[in-house]
């Protein structure tokens, strides 16, 4: 009886934070449908009327559409970019014989814990000297290399759980290094590719600080540095800027729920093949 009630109470827990996420989204949602004096009169009050208003203000105001076009080339060159070095770094590091390729890789894992901001100087003086300040290949470089160690790190353990006898068999048949990475490795990597494609991803589409340093031209900026720039107007007003919040979540929730079956399976072909 009381494992049961135990039980109950464990999801009625769940349910509980799990409601609890969702009121940032209710609170994104309500304040983009109500009008602006409504907000202003009560900004955490419930919504007097609806309207669409804010929407049609968001795109008449500010570049919103080109500002979506710029995180979104943003966000796919950059994580292609540092998943595509990542899986040949990895590689090499755990399939060559190289030497100090343990503290090689160590190194590149420390490296995950140095904050952006110590580096915005550094960089900022580097790329003024190669002319790369408001440029989109100056932060698509950027944004690759802040994610490549975590990159790197998480594809090189992943890799060292594929079974060598699956690669020896490959090369046995006469596949070559690349041939071997890109018809055995990559394939049966791809919950961990999936997984890291999904996190930088994430990182490059709400960064704020390499944005609005670097990209400091309105037809540059990419969708988050946008919207902060807007909401500084006078013009504006809360509700407009939340409009565009909750538009800006809808690209990456997409992309979480195209990948998000892909990561099951391979999760779940990668047990069951480890298990065997």
């Amino acid at each position: 009886m009381s494992g049961r009630l135990g039980s109950v109470a464990g999801k009625v827990a769940l349910w509980a934070l799990a409601a609890l996420t969702l009121v940032p989204l209710y609170f994104l949602i309500a304040t983009s449908i109500r009008p602006g004096d409504d907000y202003a009169s009560d900004p955490g009050g419930l919504p007097s009327g609806l309207t669409l208003s804010n929407f049609d203000r968001l795109f008449a105001i500010g570049d919103f559409v080109r500002w979506l076009a710029n995180s979104v080339l943003l966000t796919g060159a950059s994580t292609a970019i540092a998943i595509a070095v990542a899986i040949l770094a990895a590689h090499a590091l755990t399939y060559f014989e190289l030497p100090g390729s343990g503290v090689l890789l160590k190194l590149i894992a420390a490296l995950m814990v140095i904050p952006p901001i110590l580096l915005v100087v550094p960089l900022f003086v580097e790329f003024a000297r190669l002319d790369l300040i408001d440029s989109y290949l100056g932060v698509i470089l950027i944004y690759a290399g802040l994610a490549l160690p975590f990159a790197v790190y998480m594809l090189a353990r992943f890799f060292r759980g594929i079974p060598r006898s699956v690669l020896d068999a490959a090369r046995i048949d006469g596949a070559g290094p690349l041939r071997v990475l890109g018809e055995v490795i990559v394939p049966l990597s791809k919950p961990a590719i999936a997984t890291l494609a999904v996190v930088t991803a994430f990182f490059v589409w709400n960064d704020l600080l390499i944005a609005l340093i670097f990209l400091q031209s309105d037809e540059h900026r990419p969708l988050m540095a946008g919207l902060t720039t807007l909401a500084g107007r006078e013009t504006s007003g809360v509700p407009v800027v939340i409009s565009g919040v909750l538009l800006s979540i809808i690209p990456i929730v997409l992309l979480y729920l195209a990948t998000q079956r892909l990561m099951v399976r391979g999760l779940y072909a990668g047990s069951s093949r480890g298990g065997g």
